[in-house]
């Protein structure tokens, strides 16, 4: 483990309450203020996973994952965002290392965002592509120096798709992100006409090894889900600390003769919500650890693949979070309690398609013999 992972977690820790005293102030944005990106950049968001070479972190996964459930404990449009700023870097890595050198030659705190929808379309001309396109849901984008974005190309033989990569200044950004959910993560539609993308600033996301080195960098598509599971993980977290904050407050539902807590229908599904959630988080860690330990050896394949994993938490975690949601009562419905916002946070994350459901369906089918990679897109 990296000597700087407990040092992040407890910056992240002491963070808790300036970020609690501002969700509100973050969802009527529709995105995270500069005052809070600033507090990220200091607790090391944007240098997470960056090279030490740059002057980044290169934090391990699993004390990763933890800040990440740190953070979505108290905010899950805060730890949604740190998820897709950091882990950006790990898909970027496949970059030339002479381009990745130039960007990152102001120093570590690069802010990436991105789409691995194939949204755009690229043409091939003399020194590398024309690129057109519209990628919805692209989560930071208003705070990022450069985005990248999936792309088709036009005229190839057998179905090809890059990605390329431009500074944040070569698109224009529609505002018309309104959400259930993870409210604040300013996940706004990113557009771009006939820009020109020379080949320096392209890469082939299937097919290309990355140019800096380590096992994050390799196991950067295989992991992603995890990342997202770790935040379902906190959503619930909060949410079952949220209850125990109702308990010792001697909360009351209307329609209950006694504390909430004292009856047994309470007490068991509290107990059941607990023990989900640590089962989620072991899952979880072990799924990192396996991981981790085939991108050490070079040896991932497609059943490295997590997206099963994470379905399975981020599900488990949505259920844990109704409950509490329905043993709070009434007191969970207002604007003013976490309750209602971690529902909606809860149930609009797992609607991303790193934890999409039919990747549960793909792992029973290779558990059957049954051939279903085609389903799965790194």
């Amino acid at each position: 483990m990296n000597s700087d992972a407990g040092e992040i977690l407890n910056a992240a820790r002491a963070l808790s309450p300036w970020l609690t005293a501002r969700a509100a102030a973050f969802e009527r944005s529709r995105c995270l203020t500069p005052a809070a990106l600033n507090r990220l950049r200091k607790l090391g968001i944007f240098r997470l996973f960056v090279p030490r070479v740059y002057g980044g972190l290169e934090l391990d996964l699993q004390p990763a994952l933890r800040l990440f459930e740190e953070l979505a404990a108290t905010d899950a449009s805060v730890a949604f965002n740190a998820v897709v700023w950091s882990h950006a870097i790990l898909r970027a890595a496949q970059l030339p290392r002479t381009t990745l050198d130039a960007i990152y030659a102001g120093g570590p705190d690069v802010v990436w965002s991105n789409s691995v929808i194939a949204a755009g379309r690229a043409r091939s001309v003399a020194g590398g592509y024309r690129v057109s396109g519209r990628w919805p849901l692209v989560s930071g984008c208003q705070a990022a120096d450069w985005f990248f974005g999936h792309c088709d190309v036009e005229g190839a033989k057998t179905p090809a798709a890059i990605a390329v990569a431009a500074p944040v200044g070569a698109w224009r950004i529609e505002d018309d992100w309104r959400a259930l959910g993870l409210c604040a993560t300013g996940s706004l539609t990113v557009v771009t006409d006939d820009l020109f993308v020379p080949s320096s600033h392209v890469f082939d996301p299937q097919r290309q090894e990355p140019h800096l080195p380590g096992p994050r960098y390799r196991a950067s598509a295989a992991v992603l889900p995890l990342h997202f599971a770790a935040v379902a993980i906190g959503v619930a977290r909060g949410a079952l600390d949220d209850v125990r904050t109702l308990v010792q407050a001697g909360h009351r539902r209307m329609s209950s003769e006694g504390d909430l807590g004292m009856s047994s229908t309470d007490l068991a599904s509290l107990g059941w919500s607990t023990t989900t959630l640590r089962a989620a988080r072991a899952l979880l860690l072990d799924q990192a650890a396996e991981v981790w330990a085939n991108a050490e050896r070079g040896a991932l394949s497609m059943r490295d693949w997590t997206g099963d994993t994470a379905a399975w938490i981020a599900r488990s975690c949505a259920r844990v979070v109704d409950d509490c949601f329905n043993m709070a009562g009434t007191a969970a419905v207002g604007r003013a309690s976490p309750l209602q916002r971690r529902l909606r946070d809860v149930h609009t994350l797992v609607q991303h398609r790193s934890m999409n459901v039919d990747h549960i369906a793909t792992s029973a089918a290779r558990s059957l013999g049954h051939a279903r990679d085609a389903v799965i897109r790194f």
